[in-house]
Parts: C-alpha cells; sequence; structure tokens
C-alpha cells in the first residue's frame, strides 16, 4: 500500500508539474509587467493584486480536473480506488502547502520592491485581510494552506460526480444544491456553519470546516468504488 501510494504520488507529480511552471511564469511575467507599469502612473492610479486569489483558482481547476485526468491511468496501472483517493488526498496536501509557499514568497517578495522603489501604485490583496486572524506571514500561510486544500478537496468531490454519473448526473446533484442555496434560512445557515461575520471581517469555523472536509472525502471515496476506467461523459 505504501509503495503504491508513493507511486502514485510521484506520478500526480509529473503530472501537476507543467501546470505548475506555467502558472507560475505567467503569474510571475504578469506581475512583473503590471509592477513595470505602475511605476509610471499618477497619483489617482492603482494596480491591485492577490496571489492568494490567483493560486485559489488554480487549485479549484486542478480539483476538478485531478479524476478525469489520473483516475483512469492510475487504475490502469494497478492502483486500487482506495489507493487513489488517499493519494490524491496527500498530494493534495503537499501542493497546497507548495502554493501556499509560494504565494507568501511572492507577496513578500513584492512588498519588498514597493518598498525599495517607494511604489505606492501597486498594492497586494491578501487573504489574510479579510479575516479576523493576526496578519503575519504565518497565519497568511496556514490559511492560504486550508484555503487551497478545501479547494482541491471539494472540486475533486465536483470532478468525481462528472466523472462517474456524467453531465446529467453531475448537473443535476449541482442544480439540486443551487435551489437549496436560494432557501434564504439554508443559506444563512450554510454561511454560518463555516463563517462568522463581524462587521467587515471574517471569522472561520475551522473546526466544521475541516468537519466538512472529511465528509467530502468519505463521499468522493464512495462515488470512486465503482467508478469505471472510462468517464461516463464520453462513454
Amino acid at each position: 500500500m505504501y509503495r503504491d501510494i508513493r507511486a502514485n504520488i510521484y506520478f500526480l507529480y509529473n503530472d501537476f508539474r507543467f501546470s505548475f511552471i506555467v502558472f507560475w511564469s505567467i503569474f510571475t511575467a504578469s506581475v512583473l509587467l503590471l509592477f513595470t507599469l505602475s511605476l509610471s502612473f499618477s497619483l489617482e492610479t492603482t494596480i491591485i493584486i492577490s496571489p492568494s486569489i490567483a493560486i485559489f483558482f488554480f487549485c479549484g481547476f486542478s480539483g476538478y480536473l485531478t479524476v478525469k485526468d489520473s483516475f483512469p491511468f492510475m487504475i490502469k496501472m494497478g492502483s486500487t480506488r482506495s489507493g487513489f483517493v488517499v493519494s490524491v488526498m496527500l498530494f493534495n496536501l503537499i501542493l497546497s502547502l507548495f502554493m501556499a509557499t509560494v504565494s507568501l514568497i511572492m507577496t513578500e517578495l513584492i512588498s519588498l520592491f514597493n518598498r525599495i522603489t517607494l511604489n505606492d501604485h501597486f498594492q497586494l490583496y491578501t487573504t489574510i485581510q479579510l479575516t479576523t486572524l493576526n496578519d503575519t506571514w504565518i497565519y497568511t500561510l496556514l490559511l492560504d494552506f486550508f484555503v487551497c486544500f478545501f479547494l482541491l478537496t471539494a472540486f475533486l468531490l465536483i470532478g468525481s460526480l462528472f466523472y462517474r454519473f456524467g453531465l446529467i448526473g453531475g448537473g443535476s446533484v449541482l442544480a439540486i444544491v443551487l435551489i437549496i442555496n436560494l432557501i434564504a434560512n439554508v443559506r444563512h445557515w450554510l454561511m454560518g456553519f463555516f463563517l462568522e461575520f463581524q462587521e467587515y471581517m471574517i471569522t472561520i469555523n475551522f473546526v466544521n470546516s475541516i468537519l466538512f472536509l472529511v465528509i467530502v472525502m468519505i463521499t468522493t471515496w464512495l462515488i470512486l468504488q465503482k467508478a469505471p476506467t472510462t468517464s461516463k461523459l464520453i462513454r
């Protein structure tokens, strides 16, 4: 089991490596271009970027594609379905920590360049600024890590639904969830389950969020237990 998980994680690393390079290359080039442009701005013009938001989009998209891109091949190569789920969850932990760490480094470097060049036209927006947590590097790292893992896990479930049950099955489940959220009382209860709003700040209920993640992991495991090696979308 250990050797299978290690092999699976190595496969996922190779599968995602190109995406890592492309994402961070494009993001870094964009930041450098915008930073250079901001040096010539007038007093009224400001550029605001958020490395945190960028990595959240990456993690959500990656989580959704993981099953479709990796599940069939890994099962055909001899991995069990349980081994696949465990491997992906461990890889998601590593990926979340990696993305959060690089995002933090980017944030610190940009802040340093701002101080050196006295550039007031290029501002950073981090997730920690929305919360009641202290705005320190360790809390920023931990919060981005948690949100990345949350998105990877949640979108892995969505990807599993579409893989196993096809467009109609996956779309129906998402439609039901959307309709339920249109009910005001239910929507407020769900938001209160994860978040507590204090004026313009948010307090995250990490205990409830972790409980939700455990339920999502178990649900994903159950969905993939009898999943074929061909997606329902292309069968």
